[in-house]
């Protein structure tokens, strides 16, 4: 009941992020019929680091890219965090159950282990083609890192007499996308296409001495072919341009591990400041909601055994904000940083709370 209640905010949570698209699209719409839309200027400074902003390709032009993203989870939440602090919990409010007999829960916790902090480096490869002047491909691929570390409280139920610090990591090849985005005119593109599971779910992890299947956010894949669907607007006045991107991630079927990630729903709204096609400074609004995992891996140890191996501790919503720039060289080159700050989260469960990620980029029109 508690999970089918959550569900339903977060269900509502995106009714909301959808009613305030619709709203940032129509106020953007307005100002577009003011000015021109010089599609040069803007496909020349889209390299900001974290976004991919979909944009068109004259016919028959290349374009390469890579990024670097470096996300960083710290600490741990329920429900929801406030400047107060008050929902944060503990390692020890988790751990506590680690006791004589550590099935005995306390304070509601039943777990013998939790995460303390996660760091997960993602590196994109990414090319570009404009089939003609109006739809243009993209294909990415990833190569993921991740490193969790981890703590054991014993004792009973007052008294820790022991902390065991722990670590585990994982590294690979990610999944693969490819994308088709449609102009339909000088502001919007359409685009959609699909995700391949070419990264693994069956990642290993040791543990006192012994492999053992990592936890779901250890592994490198969602192990499902998903449907990816997303809807661009971007306007340009004098020196600045600005838009509205929409992207769902929809998840097909089940893994082979007997779970399902949950779909994301995601709203980017950005604008930018333009130096003569050569720097370019920009503000983004990051808000998504993802939706909790369904099933459970038979591989995974015991949910009890540690906070990450219980799949009823996902799902999520969270409003960032991001602050970037870009730099082009000979027309041809550009490279990006972008800073990207929570400003609000919602969990489901008990999960780490995020706390900064950082991108670079760079990107080469052949």
């Amino acid at each position: 009941m508690a999970i089918l209640q959550s569900n339903t905010t977060l269900l509502k949570r995106t009714t909301q992020l959808i009613i305030h698209a619709t709203l940032l699209s129509a106020t953007s719409l307005v100002f577009a019929a003011e000015h021109s839309y010089d599609r040069s200027t803007i496909a020349s400074n889209q390299n900001d680091g974290n976004l991919v902003i979909h944009h068109q390709h004259d016919r028959g032009q290349w374009m390469v890219g890579y990024k670097y993203v470096n996300s960083y989870m710290d600490g741990l939440i329920r429900g929801s965090d406030d400047s107060e602090g008050k929902d944060e919990v503990s390692s020890q409010d988790i751990s506590r159950s680690a006791t004589a007999n550590p099935l005995t829960p306390v304070a509601g916790f039943n777990y013998l282990m939790s995460p303390t902090d996660m760091t997960t480096q993602t590196h994109m490869l990414m090319a570009m083609y404009g089939y003609n002047n109006d739809i243009s491909l993209m294909f990415m691929t990833h190569l993921v890192q991740k490193s969790m570390n981890m703590v054991t409280h014993i004792g009973n139920a007052t008294t820790i007499s022991n902390t065991i610090n722990s670590s585990m990591d994982t590294s690979g090849i990610g999944d693969s996308l490819f994308t088709v985005m449609l102009n339909f005119n000088e502001n919007w593109t359409n685009s959609f296409g699909f995700s391949l599971p070419t990264g693994s779910i069956n990642q290993k992890v040791i543990m006192n001495g012994v492999s053992v299947q990592a936890p779901y956010q250890m592994q490198l894949s969602s192990g499902t072919f998903d449907f990816l669907q997303s809807i661009t607007y971007s306007g340009v006045s004098g020196n600045y341009d600005w838009g509205v991107q929409e992207n769902f991630t929809y998840r097909h079927g089940v893994n082979n591990n007997g779970y399902v990630l949950g779909n994301r729903f995601e709203i980017n709204t950005w604008i930018r400041r333009i130096y003569s096609n050569q720097l370019s400074i920009s503000a983004r609004i990051n808000m998504f909601n993802q939706s909790s995992t369904q099933g459970r891996d038979a591989k995974i140890l015991n949910s009890t055994t540690a906070l990450s191996f219980d799949s009823a501790n996902s799902g999520r919503h969270q409003t960032n904000i991001a602050f970037g720039i870009s730099k082009n060289f000979n027309e041809r080159h550009s490279i990006g940083f972008e800073y990207t700050k929570p400003i609000m989260q919602e969990v489901l469960g008990v999960q780490m709370k995020s706390q900064h990620k950082v991108a670079l980029s760079w990107s080469y029109q052949l």
